[in-house]
């Protein structure tokens, strides 16, 4: 199976990311999502984003010559049509060659579109398992964020052909500042549990901080140190102080 730093293209292309939105708020997808599309830009590449709501990320794409646009997508039957006609108009004018959907929603949807715009389509699995995600194997290129995601999707019947590992890069992203010098001495308290994530419920920090309470009992001096930022970060903190944890 094929494997590449990032995917692009060698050729100017003009390439649309679908992402979920563009709130700076610890979510992966968005950040491996604009990532991409920062260095497809970079690479000399006209490149596009469509997001279901608007966002701090917006004024960082547009310095990088990244447009950007907001397609709020309904979840009835009636505001989803009106999505579809929406997104049908931005991608008839900005005639890609390349549409890049990052969530299941925005993957069926243009994939509808896909007959009557000509455009071919890539999807991302960034997350696994997740029975979904053999609706994101729709694509004509399902990029896997690793080698695991990879065989979950073959497990679901998704055609080796069509599979790419691409693993996600956190470097050098234009989303921070370039990284100091570490420092020469971090006090870490020993044993330690470290822990890196997007703080957000279904990347089960809660369960860690759990299962942290039940090893103190055996291991009282033991810490676990929570690095990320997110959503649940408030009720990770509570749930924390809730057990009496150290983290």
């Amino acid at each position: 199976m094929t494997q590449r730093c990032l995917p692009i293209p060698d050729q100017a292309m003009t390439i649309v990311h679908l992402l979920p939105h563009f709130a700076n708020d610890g979510n992966g997808v968005v950040y491996a999502a604009t990532d991409l599309a920062w260095a497809q830009s970079a690479a000399g590449h006209s490149v596009a984003c469509i997001g279901n709501r608007s966002g701090s990320l917006v004024e960082l794409l547009q310095d990088r010559s990244v447009t950007t646009y907001v397609v709020e997508l309904g979840l009835g039957p009636l505001a989803s049509l009106r999505s579809l006609a929406r997104l049908f108009s931005l991608l008839k004018a900005l005639r890609p060659q390349i549409v890049h959907a990052h969530t299941v929603l925005t993957t069926l949807m243009a994939k509808l579109l896909q007959p009557l715009l000509g455009f071919s389509l890539v999807t991302s699995v960034h997350n696994a398992p997740r029975l979904k995600n053999f609706l994101l194997g729709v694509g004509d290129r399902v990029i896997c964020v690793s080698a695991a995601v990879a065989e979950g999707m073959r497990r679901l019947h998704i055609s080796d052909s069509k599979l790419r590992v691409v693993r996600n890069g956190p470097l050098g992203s234009p989303r921070r500042p370039e990284v100091g010098a570490a420092p020469s001495e971090v006090a870490i308290n020993k044993p330690a549990i470290v822990t890196l994530a997007g703080l957000h419920t279904y990347k089960g920090v809660h369960d860690l901080i759990e299962a942290f309470a039940v090893a103190r009992k055996s291991i009282p001096d033991a810490s676990l140190y929570i690095l990320g930022k997110g959503p649940a970060k408030l009720s990770l903190q509570m749930r924390a102080a809730r057990l009496n944890c150290k983290t």
